[in-house]
């Protein structure tokens, strides 16, 4: 019996060392997301992809861990990213409560709404669109 419980003993101590020796990759794909985009489009009323209003800049950084940081113009957003294929989530979203003009509080809400809607992504001529459940574009994203 205890060489059996030494035999079990140095097969797991074997198991963990090859377990620390396996290299993990850090994200499970959305490599083509990563980076800082420059430009952010959300749908306005009519459907047409707008910009923030009153010339506002946004931005939308992606970290190699899908973490994201994203500003629609005013308050900063973070949440993180869960992609498997085309696949596509947000987590919660955090954000600051900046006082923003009228405009930029309902461009962000949209922004925070686009978030929860995201179920895929896809690649467009180098630029990244969000899309909900039906396949509409949510958000867009521009380098």
């Amino acid at each position: 019996m205890a060489d059996f419980m030494n035999g079990l003993t140095v097969a797991a101590v074997l198991a963990g060392a090859l377990a620390l020796a396996v290299p993990v990759a850090a994200a499970q794909g959305g490599e083509d997301l990563q980076g800082e985009w420059s430009q952010v489009f959300l749908p306005g009323p009519g459907g047409e992809l707008e910009p923030p209003p009153g010339g506002a800049t946004a931005s939308f950084v992606v970290s190699d861990k899908l973490a994201v940081r994203a500003k629609f113009g005013c308050n900063q957003f973070n949440t993180r990213l869960t992609v498997e294929g085309q696949d596509a989530a947000f987590s919660r979203t955090m954000s600051t409560k900046m006082g923003c003009s009228s405009e930029l509080n309902e461009y962000e809400k949209r922004g925070s709404a686009a978030f929860r809607a995201t179920k895929s992504y896809e690649v467009r001529e180098g630029q990244i669109a969000f899309l909900d459940d039906a396949g509409q574009v949510v958000m867009q994203i521009a380098r």
